[in-house]
């Protein structure tokens, strides 16, 4: 399981930096989403739990 986190420069001009930080809270969310689903899945695999 792996988490990658991208930062990319700003060359696409300017964004609104409201708009830029709630974005990327979003995405920091799907992200820890993503790794305690994975967590849960692994732990549900480990102990032979059924959903």
């Amino acid at each position: 399981m792996m988490m990658m986190v991208v930062v990319g420069c700003n060359s696409g001009g300017v964004k609104d930096p409201e708009k830029v930080f709630l974005s990327e809270m979003v995405n920091l969310g799907k992200g820890f989403l993503d790794v305690f689903v994975s967590f849960g899945d692994m732990i549900t695999g480990i102990l032979g739990i059924k959903a």
